[in-house]
């Protein structure tokens, strides 16, 4: 029974991103912050260690996703904010960790969010942890589409 209610604090703690999803305002905004500050303190500068953020990170995130989705009994609580970690990590990924390029894709990753272009709007239709996930993981491949195309033209 202790290891079962455990398990669920765990892995509720992770869904909600260390508890940001729980701020009153803007929780997925505070989720995408702390990925940041996740991505900042590993310093996952090399694209292979951002690589072993972010795949382990998008199993986890789907699977406590899921598990939230039940505990909190709504499809897509607001309060799991760990596909907006994983996202942001995927909107930074290759690219070179300064102010102004975090700056960027912490903007453009949360109107691209918020705005779900095709197909995220779609795939937010999906069941469980993967339609929370799928969502985020399509607006972070865009961040980072554009910010990779910003850098070579400027």
């Amino acid at each position: 029974m202790f290891v079962g209610q455990m398990k669920k604090r765990i892995t509720i703690l992770i869904a909600t991103g260390l508890y940001t999803g729980y701020f009153p305002l803007m929780p997925a905004t505070f989720g995408s912050a702390l990925g940041i500050i996740i991505l900042v303190l590993a310093k996952a500068d090399l694209w292979q260690q951002q690589l072993l953020m972010i795949l382990p990170g998008l199993a986890i995130a789907i699977w406590t996703a899921d598990v939230a989705e039940d505990f909190f009994g709504v499809k897509d609580p607001g309060r799991v904010v760990v596909d907006e970690i994983v996202g942001i990590w995927i909107s930074l990924a290759f690219l070179p960790i300064s102010f102004g390029v975090v700056l960027a894709g912490f903007l453009i990753f949360r109107v691209l969010d918020i705005l779900k272009p095709f197909p995220a709007g779609k795939l937010a239709a999906l069941r469980g942890g993967w339609g929370i996930v799928a969502d985020d993981v399509v607006a972070g491949i865009y961040t980072n589409l554009i910010i990779h195309a910003w850098l070579w033209v400027s």
